[in-house]
């Protein structure tokens, strides 16, 4: 995804001791360096140790690509002994302390004693206060050359939080190459609206640094930005930008709660050119912004941008919501050219943006507004957004011009999907991280996203633009992750965890998707596809097999002769399970609630007590019993799946813009995600 000429994967091979011997005598070949949880290429650090293809199954190659800071390319180092021995002497841990200021001093000490090469390990249950410290002489920390700052931010972990309560400034600041901050929560001082606070800002990365990663993290309450990416080098000349290379990544973050009026900003850019991918940003008054200084660039890829921001407050007065994507003027705005009101408004604004394959939520703002004349172009491209505006305008709903005079020219909308549905109306559920709970699943238009366990939030996952109705899901290779099952003309296609390109399985004379099912139907664990043609049943083992006969019948799914009836994989005949309860299979929910092993049949209807909506759950046990009451909730059916420790099917559903579940769905409804979700 990164903007540079395309690598390909080469095959790792195993060498035998005489290459090896060669290999180090040389210092060329298979050397590789670790930091934290990846393996690299000592030789060109720009390339990986990966998994081809995404895939889990034994015995999948491995081979050299580039860093998409994805799951496949992300190792778990464990000592063949069980000791707690790390992989190299750099790897250093920073315990919990239970002495606050102990533990404030003992984190500072390793990171100003750290050297090229150290991975420092943040314990998972700590909290470190990083406020500014006279009696330990600490202002804020300084991350030396090629060390990375790491916590266990993965799934449902939240990870180690970095904190600071009361500082103007900065908390961390990138002072070499090859430094990386993943896997932390970095919380600054408030996220409260006031204008009047002290700046904060959570990281400073200066452009000037090579291959700096800022990834993986949850960074929220920065009364400036959580991200700046800056450098005082200017760049005067005006030329094409967009074969340049990105020195800062800021990938895969969760950018919350930067709130302050007119600052606010998830990531900001001052003469820099970040590349700004994968993020989820939510009540920020900014996501991205940028200063209109010469050399200012930024690329936005495939982040996506939820509903909630903060108000603009005018004399005590919401006014209005600014917009998710900025990029300032270096002019001033003025009444009746006398009084300065403002500055950003106007004037030059800063050389190149490029605004791409991104979803924004919101619908009460707009997307992008450009507030003066770029040196080259701003272009916004193949996003998808909930406002409107006709194909190839350049000010509307979502995009705007204001105060760029001449530079409304250099403003380029084009292919995008405006006024799109909301595409958080229709999930899809599946354990797309392998750790036996299930999550939730969001495919956008522009990407593709996932939400562990449904509890934490929408994570990137692939830029695949499929919809939701053209996809299935099942695990095809037995690894215990659910893989994306899609038909394209004669081929079927998979991607494997959701997450790599798509590879083809299998081919089949083109069918409709409708008359496909997903389901292990001999028991090896491994997902199969199930068709029927209105005469016959035919099943796919594996997806990969040719289409095997298991049975005659004229039946999809239906009530057959006033019963419920049901054929024990595909393959027997049918049996009754009991009188139908309904006319029709449509509509009907088939899970296992509470866990016995056998699949119930349950169903919902709406209805109003005074003004408010409620959904009335029913299910019929295992298929056999009559209409047995489940749980009323006060919001719409998200997903149904196991998304806690019980054994049952949980009901995940709408409130508000967050997730309550109804876990079994018997027990009483309690808040589940941990934040809003749409």
């Amino acid at each position: 995804m990164l903007a540079a000429p395309h690598q390909p994967e080469v095959p790792l091979e195993l060498q035998d001791e005489q290459t090896r011997q060669t290999v180090l005598s040389s210092g060329t070949g298979q050397i590789f360096a670790l930091d934290g949880d990846s393996i690299i290429l000592a030789a060109d650090r720009t390339r990986f140790v990966k998994v081809q293809g995404n895939r889990g199954a034994n015995r999948t190659p491995l081979v050299l690509g580039r860093r998409d800071l994805a799951d496949a390319e992300f190792w778990t180092f464990v000592a063949a002994d069980k000791s707690n021995r790390r992989p190299t002497s750099g790897f250093v841990r920073v315990p919990t302390i239970a002495d606050p200021k102990l533990q404030t001093k003992a984190f500072v000490d390793v990171v100003n004693n750290a050297t090229w090469g150290t991975v420092i390990e943040v314990d998972p249950s700590a909290s470190i206060n990083l406020s500014p410290d006279r009696d330990i002489n600490f202002s804020y920390l300084s991350i030396p050359e090629g060390v990375t700052i790491r916590g266990n931010r993965r799934g449902t972990n939240p990870g180690p939080e970095l904190r600071t309560l009361r500082t103007p400034g900065k908390m961390l600041e990138i002072a070499g190459n090859d430094v990386r901050i993943t896997g932390l929560r970095l919380k600054g001082p408030s996220r409260e609206t006031d204008k009047d606070q002290p700046g904060a800002t959570g990281i400073l990365a200066p452009d000037q640094y090579l291959r700096t990663i800022i990834d993986h993290n949850d960074i929220s309450d920065w009364t400036l930005e959580a991200v700046q990416v800056s450098t005082n080098v200017r760049n005067q000349r005006c030329e094409d930008p967009r074969s340049l290379p990105h020195n800062v990544h800021v990938a895969r973050n969760f950018l919350h709660h930067n709130r302050m009026q007119n600052n606010g900003y998830g990531v900001a850019s001052y003469g820099a050119f970040p590349l700004i991918e994968g993020n989820t940003f939510v009540s920020n008054r900014h996501a991205i912004a940028a200063g209109g200084e010469a050399g200012t660039k930024y690329r936005a890829w495939y982040n996506l941008v939820l509903s909630d921001a903060p108000a603009q407050v005018y004399a005590g007065i919401p006014l209005h919501h600014t917009h998710d994507f900025d990029v300032h003027g270096t002019g001033k705005l003025t009444l009746a050219g006398v009084k300065e009101l403002s500055g950003g408004f106007g004037g030059t604004a800063g050389d190149y943006f490029e605004i791409a394959r991104n979803t924004i939520l919101g619908t009460n703002r707009k997307n992008f507004n450009l507030r003066g004349d770029p040196c080259y172009l701003a272009e916004f491209h193949h996003n998808v957004s909930r406002r409107d505006q006709k194909e190839g305008e350049k000010e509307s709903d979502a995009t705007e011009c204001s105060y760029c005079g001449a530079g409304i020219n250099k403003l380029r909308v084009y292919n995008n999907q405006f006024k799109a549905p909301n595409p958080t109306d229709r999930l899809a559920v599946g354990d797309f991280d392998g750790d036996g709970t299930e999550d939730l699943f969001l495919a956008t238009g522009a990407a593709w996203y996932y939400a562990p366990a449904g509890k934490a939030e929408w994570r990137f996952l692939n830029a695949q633009t499929d919809g939701i109705g053209s996809l299935l899901f099942g695990d095809f290779d037995g690894d215990g992750r659910t893989d994306v099952f899609t038909q394209n003309g004669f081929d079927w296609l998979v991607s494997w965890g959701g997450a790599s390109p798509w590879e083809r399985i299998n081919v089949f004379s083109q069918r409709p998707m409708s008359d496909y099912a997903i389901g292990d139907f001999n028991g090896d664990h491994v997902a199969d596809v199930f068709y029927a043609d209105g005469k016959h049943w035919y099943v796919s083992y594996g997806g990969s097999s040719a289409f095997t006969l298991t049975q005659d019948s004229s039946f999809r799914v239906a009530v057959v002769g006033g019963q419920w009836q049901v054929s024990w994989s595909a393959t027997g005949s049918w049996t009754p399970l009991r009188p139908a309860l309904t006319k029709t299979m449509a509509g009907l929910v088939i899970a296992d609630f509470n866990g016995d092993g056998r699949a119930d049949i349950a169903t919902v209807t709406l209805f109003n007590q005074g003004d408010d909506p409620y959904w009335n759950w029913k299910v019929s046990w295992a298929g056999t019993s009559n209409w047995k009451p489940l749980r009323t909730v006060p919001g719409p059916l998200a997903a149904i799946g196991r998304f806690d420790a019980t054994r049952g099917a949980d009901i995940l559903y709408w409130e508000n813009s967050s997730l309550d579940i109804v876990s079994s769905g018997l027990e009483a409804p309690y808040k589940h995600s941990n934040q809003d979700m749409r």
